[in-house]
């Protein structure tokens, strides 16, 4: 196998980021490769890489490779991680309606340097450079600092609706002196391992958290998001997230047109640099539409909490991520319920987990602060019940990119565009 041919390949796979699904999206065949979390920060443990692979048609014989790529390009290939592109296995046979379950196959060694790696599985041909599928996962191995972390993220996303479809973008960008991995948990919450779920509570102030200490960092005026379509959007600075310790970037209010996003178009963000960000350039592809057909997207749905909530929608042979989540608040913290699941159609959400949310949603208060009006007159304060047992079901597609700077000032960047359903959920 030629390594000019395939790192070539890889390198258009990079153009493209194609990740979390495979190029040839809902073919014939496929594989995907999975991490437990996209970043492994010193005393996490190493990451584990695990596989999925399907056939639905005519049977077919392929060769499997399964390695990871450093941030110099150099490819290694399990299992002896050698760099001369042998495949893990030749000449395989996968038969008609062949489905390999999300299996575990090897943790990587606990010695990899810091830095930004991309796992990856591929089918090929046997014995030839035609790649039938690839599957991409970047992650990124955190520094063994806890001082001078920064953080980037940057989001587009859409959102149907019972009442219609949404599309947002934007971005975040914010500098601590705590470990990195405190700052990404306290902005995004803990991470779900893979077919798993966790509860997360996420102050809204993020700059109230107790330990966190954080700086905004100022990108310049405007982001730029663009698309192979030949569209593009500025992504303004909010001055107003200022007072909540960090600099946002959005949309003029908040949303972009529904023809923004289309599925299987790339995206770039563009930063051109300010004070605090050098420039930089990371690109995304649209994942496919996703369809939810249970439950079914509607204004007025409800779940009993001593069942699990059931979800199905159109898998993609298992291979590719769709997240989900549950989510309400209390106008203090937000209250969510993260999940991360193999793209077979089919999953569910603890029962506990949701029992636990309707508790936190139903017995929460918002206390609404008193004011002081001269001459010498006062409002007092007043406490008032929660916003009640609705939450926001949210299931998406989700394909991502680290980034980094120019001068690679990041220690953390990611860059996240998802495509699902969003609607109302009442909890009983």
């Amino acid at each position: 196998m030629s390594y000019q041919k395939i790192s070539k390949f890889l390198a258009s796979s990079f153009v493209m980021l194609l990740v979390g699904l495979p190029i040839n999206a809902f073919a014939q065949s496929g594989i995907g490769i999975y991490l437990d979390r996209n970043y492994f920060a010193p005393g996490q443990g190493a990451p584990q890489l695990s596989i999925s692979a399907f056939n639905s048609e005519t049977p077919v014989t392929v060769d499997v490779h399964v390695g990871v790529i450093a941030e110099n390009g150099t490819i290694y290939e399990y299992p002896d991680w050698n760099t001369r592109l042998k495949p893990w296995l030749s000449g395989v046979s996968l038969p008609q309606t062949f489905n390999y379950p999300v299996t575990p196959i090897v943790t990587l060694p606990n010695v990899l340097p810091s830095g930004v790696w991309t796992a990856f599985a591929a089918l090929t041909e046997p014995g030839t450079t035609d790649i039938i599928s690839i599957d991409l996962a970047p992650f990124n191995i955190l520094p063994d600092t806890a001082s001078g972390s920064s953080y980037g993220s940057l989001y587009l996303s859409l959102s149907q609706t019972p009442t219609g479809t949404n599309v947002a973008a934007g971005g975040t960008f914010a500098q601590t002196s705590n470990a990195i991995q405190d700052l990404i948990e306290s902005f995004d919450g803990q991470q779900a391992g893979l077919e798993q779920c966790v509860f997360n509570e996420i102050a809204i102030d993020i700059s109230n958290i107790e330990g966190i200490q954080l700086t905004t960092l100022d990108a310049g005026d405007a982001l730029q998001l663009s698309s192979s379509t030949g569209l593009s959007a500025s992504l303004f600075k909010n001055v107003d997230a200022e007072s909540l310790g960090y600099a946002l970037y959005a949309a003029p209010d908040g949303q972009l047109g529904s023809s923004f996003f289309q599925g299987d178009a790339n995206y770039t963000f563009q930063g051109f640099g300010g004070p605090d960000i050098q420039p930089f350039t990371v690109g995304v592809r649209a994942p496919p539409p996703l369809t939810l057909t249970q439950p079914m997207l509607s204004s007025s749905a409800s779940h009993n909490t001593t069942g699990d909530l059931q979800l199905m929608w159109n898998g993609n042979g298992g291979v590719g991520e769709v997240h989900a989540s549950l989510s309400g608040t209390d106008l203090s913290k937000v209250y969510i319920i993260s999940c991360r699941f193999a793209d077979d159609g089919n999953a569910s959400i603890p029962s506990g987990l949701l029992a636990q949310l309707k508790e936190k949603l139903g017995s929460g208060t918002i206390t609404i602060p008193g004011i002081d009006l001269p001459p010498g007159i006062e409002i007092p304060g007043i406490e008032i019940p929660g916003l009640g047992t609705i939450a926001t079901l949210s299931v998406s597609r989700s394909n991502y990119s680290m980034f980094n700077t120019a001068n690679a000032s990041l220690s953390y960047g990611v860059a996240t565009v998802d495509s699902g359903v969003s609607m109302q959920l009442t909890l009983q």
